[in-house]
C-alpha cells in the first residue's frame, strides 16, 4: 500500500471516530448493532435475488454500515432501510421482503431465543421487540408476549450484544407482530 493510500485510509479511520462525537441525533452503539444487522440481512436477500446493487447501501462489509449509523440520525438511518426495502421490492425475486404484517413466534437470533431486553438488564419489551422487528425489515413491532424463566432450558440471546443468558430468570419473547 503506497504512503499516501496509506494516510488516506489513517484520516478514514480517524473521522469514524469524530464524526459521532459532534452529531447530536447520531446513532448509539446498540440501535446501530440492530441497524448493521438488518442491512446486511437487506444484502444478503438482495445477494441471493441476484439484483445486482452496488456501493455504499449494498456493501456486505457490517463495520461500514455500523459506523456509518453512528454518525447520522434515526432519520437517515430509516431513510436508509427502507430506499434498501423499496430496491428490492423492485428486483426481480424480491418477493421475500416480508409482509407488511408478520408475526414472529418463538423469536431467535443467532441460534437462541430472542432476550426480554434490548441491552443486558435494560431497556426490556417493547424496545427489544422494536429492535427485533427492524433487523426483520419492518419498521416497529405491534404486539408481543413474554416467555418468562426459559433461560436454563432456551438460553436467550441480547440483540444489542449477543450476551447469552443460560440462567432460569431469563425471559425471552413467546411471539412478536411486527409491522410497517
Amino acid at each position: 500500500m503506497s504512503r499516501a493510500a496509506k494516510l488516506v485510509r489513517r484520516l478514514c479511520l480517524a473521522s469514524v471516530f469524530f464524526i459521532p462525537a459532534f452529531s447530536a441525533h447520531a446513532g448509539n452503539p446498540g440501535e446501530c448493532a440492530v441497524y448493521a444487522n438488518a442491512a446486511i440481512q437487506q444484502v444478503m436477500i438482495a445477494q441471493q435475488n441476484q439484483c445486482g446493487y452496488g456501493g455504499p447501501r449494498w456493501t456486505t462489509q457490517y463495520d461500514a454500515h455500523f459506523t456509518w449509523c453512528l454518525a447520522v440520525d434515526k432519520g437517515a438511518r430509516n431513510f436508509e432501510r427502507n430506499a434498501r426495502n423499496q430496491e428490492l421490492q423492485q428486483c426481480a425475486g424480491g418477493g421475500e421482503q416480508p409482509a407488511q404484517d408478520a408475526m414472529y413466534k418463538e423469536p431467535s437470533i443467532g441460534g437462541a431465543r430472542l432476550d426480554w431486553c434490548r441491552v443486558w438488564a435494560g431497556e426490556c419489551g417493547k424496545p427489544a421487540a422494536d429492535a427485533y422487528c427492524q433487523s426483520k425489515g419492518h419498521a416497529i413491532s405491534t404486539g408481543f408476549k413474554q416467555a418468562s424463566n426459559i433461560g436454563a432450558f432456551e438460553p436467550t440471546k441480547v440483540i444489542s450484544s449477543g450476551q447469552v443468558c443460560a440462567q432460569g430468570d431469563c425471559d425471552g419473547f413467546a411471539w412478536i407482530k411486527c409491522g410497517g
